[in-house]
């Protein structure tokens, strides 16, 4: 079963964020950032529970060639994808992030 998939609005400022700053450290990075992180979208909504709860509900899968994660909740048939954060953020500052989401 395929879950669908819905992003809070905070999500565009994550991902810009990042994609921005690989494309100024590097032309091109900022671009794989954004392939890997909708493969790994796709993933996740085929397959949700492969991944661990973090915080409460909140799930987390981390993203290949880049040091940061997803948090996502599964409601119903409906994945709800609350953020991505580096992995060396403060797991504390990335729980009250969400939860304020």
């Amino acid at each position: 079963m395929s879950y669908s998939v819905r992003f809070v609005d905070e999500i565009e400022d994550d991902i810009l964020a990042t994609y921005y700053w690989y494309e100024k450290e590097s032309l091109g990075v900022g671009q794989h950032f954004l392939e890997v992180f909708y493969t790994q979208v796709d993933m996740i909504s085929n397959m949700p529970k492969l991944y661990h709860k973090i915080f409460q509900s909140f799930r987390r899968s981390l993203l290949k060639h880049f040091p940061y994660a997803i948090y996502y909740t599964i409601e119903q048939d409906t994945i709800v994808i609350y953020g991505v954060f580096h992995t060396r953020k403060n797991p504390q500052n990335i729980k009250e992030s969400l939860d304020e989401r």
